[in-house]
């Protein structure tokens, strides 16, 4: 997510992932990645 909001990832279609990491604070791209790590 950091990349994708950074730009230094930009292989998703239509942006869609940019577009998302870009409004998340770190405080939320950090519980994402608690969320996603517990599946």
């Amino acid at each position: 997510l950091n990349d994708f909001r950074t730009g230094s990832r930009a292989n998703d279609p239509n942006e869609i992932m940019r577009n998302i990491a870009t409004k998340l604070s770190d405080r939320e791209i950090k519980a994402v990645a608690a969320y996603v790590s517990s599946l």
